[in-house]
Formats: structure tokens, C-alpha cells, sequence
């Protein structure tokens, strides 16, 4: 959650600079902080509590192959 308020707050502050001129340091910020928490969301999901939810497709195949 903390995350998206950032982002909406650091897009809200690069659509107010584009009225005068784009800061290149708002533009690497915004997209840094993309990349941060989409590798955080699937960290969280690949080993987080949802991680025993999901199948693993070679466990439930691997006796029809031997």
C-alpha cells in the first residue's frame, strides 16, 4: 500500500513539472520505484504466505515419466 502512494504521488508531481519542463530525476525515480515494487509483489508472491497455493506442474506429472 505504501508503495502505491508513493507512486501516485511521484506521478502527481511529474505531471505537475511537465506544465513547466520534465525533470529527467522525476522520470528515473518513478520508473526505479515501478521496478522496486514489482520485484517486492513477486518476491512476496513467490515466497510469501500465497506461495503454498500455487501448483508445481513437474511434482504432479513426475510419475507418469519413470
Amino acid at each position: 500500500m505504501k508503495m502505491a502512494i508513493i507512486f501516485l504521488v511521484t506521478f502527481f508531481l511529474l505531471l505537475v513539472d511537465t506544465i513547466e519542463q520534465i525533470q529527467p530525476y522525476l522520470i528515473i525515480s518513478y520508473i526505479f520505484g515501478l521496478f522496486l515494487g514489482v520485484t517486492d509483489y513477486t518476491l512476496y508472491t513467490c515466497f510469501g504466505p500465497f506461495s503454498k497455493q500455487l501448483r508445481d506442474p513437474f511434482e504432479e506429472h513426475e510419475n507418469n515419466f519413470t
